[in-house]
């Protein structure tokens, strides 16, 4: 099973995630995949990279599904398009596709939730405008996708 978070950053998607971990999900994460290239300088990355970043997750997901785990895609999905692709790869290996939802607050709210607890480097103001495009890039999530169930958090 593929199961898409959806939902701006600090809204509890990667707690979600930590739990289905313990359960032996494996997640797709990212700010893992972020961390990862770039010496935890989230600053860093690049549009350039974009097929990198992308490269990476499929081998992630493509390997967890043929090992027989559950995969989680922990980032913001907030638009159709990046879940098309999720849905695309979950039909390719035959696989149960779900979406979680995560309640959208104010912008500042999530901002200050994700400064305080992990603020990654980056300045208050910087996490605002992040959440604002986050937010307003927002997409709802149907059926029409392709998914087998939406669960609302």
């Amino acid at each position: 099973m593929i199961t898409v978070l959806v939902g701006p950053q600090a809204s509890g998607k990667s707690t979600y995630a930590s739990d289905q971990a313990l359960k032996g999900a494996l997640i797709v994460s990212d700010d893992a995949v972020y961390s990862m290239l770039h010496g935890n300088h989230y600053d860093l990355w690049s549009k350039d990279l974009i097929p990198t970043y992308k490269a990476i997750e499929m081998s992630i997901i493509t390997t967890a599904i043929l090992s027989g785990r559950d995969v989680i895609i922990d980032r913001p999905n907030t638009q159709k398009a990046t879940r098309q692709r999720y849905v695309g790869i979950a039909r390719a290996f035959d696989q149960f596709c779900k979406a979680v939802v995560f309640k959208f607050e104010k912008p500042e709210v999530h901002a200050m939730r994700r400064w305080t607890k992990d603020h990654r480097g980056l300045s208050l103001d910087t996490w605002q405008r992040a959440c604002e495009r986050v937010i307003q890039a927002y997409q709802p999530v149907t059926f029409d996708e392709g998914f087998f169930e939406i669960e609302n958090r």
